[in-house]
């Protein structure tokens, strides 16, 4: 990662022992990031609703704050629970480790802390984290196209049915006559729906045909069938 993307990240370490605040925070701060402190649970929630860290780093069990539990109602809070969190784990028993990730955690690192070690797994889990958050967002986008395309061939039908009954009616019509300039106007309205529609379907991959007679709003079929 650039130190030009570490001035981006936030980094939320939470410790009830100032030693590990400072040298944890230090540690950070050299890597180009920017870091908030919290000295327990509770200022770890009040700090991280106000702030949206990228990632917390978080003390899992302490005198002062139970890790584990400010863990899990970070992911009871949907606006929240997308922030990976990584415990500073000192005691490795299957217990506390099986807890921190049930807990919703993403990852650990054992206590004393390896300088080397912490930089790495913090790296490591931002680019996975970023990862994840460009495929959900693909995901959201596909499902919106695609439902977008729908809409486009659910319109196709009924638009030309309107535009032929509306065209057929005209025909029997002179620009005099009382109902000529009302329908003239559906046919307009009905064409910039139309047009709508068209632009949209090449937006979510889809194209039309023209209709006989100059009209290009029938016909709507993906792209794949060119």
């Amino acid at each position: 990662m650039n130190p030009q993307d570490r001035d981006q990240i936030t980094i939320m370490v939470v410790a009830d022992e100032p030693p590990t605040l400072e040298a944890v925070s230090a540690a950070l701060k050299e890597q180009g990031y920017t870091v908030r402190c919290a000295s327990n649970g509770r200022g770890c929630l009040e700090s991280t609703r106000q702030i949206r860290p990228d990632l917390i780093l978080m003390d899992a069990v302490s005198p002062e704050s139970d890790g584990i539990e400010t863990c899990r109602r970070l992911n009871a809070d949907p606006a929240l629970q997308p922030i990976p969190v990584i415990f500073m784990i000192s005691n490795a028993n299957c217990r506390t480790i099986e807890a921190a990730y049930i807990s919703g955690a993403r990852d650990f690192i054992l206590q004393p802390l390896n300088r080397i070690e912490l930089l790495s797994r913090i790296e490591l889990l931002l680019k996975l984290h970023r990862t994840m958050e460009k495929r959900a967002e693909a995901e959201k986008l596909k499902a919106v196209l695609e439902t977008a395309g729908g809409v486009c061939h659910s319109l196709n039908q009924p638009l030309q049915y309107v535009l032929g009954a509306v065209q057929i009616l005209l025909m029997d019509m002179t620009p005099e006559d009382k109902m000529y300039k009302s329908l003239d106007m559906v046919r307009e309205k009905v064409e910039q729906m139309g047009s709508i529609t068209r632009n949209l379907a090449e937006v979510t991959r889809y194209r039309t045909k023209p209709h006989v007679g100059g009209q290009h709003i029938l016909d709507i079929k993906k792209c794949s069938e060119k």
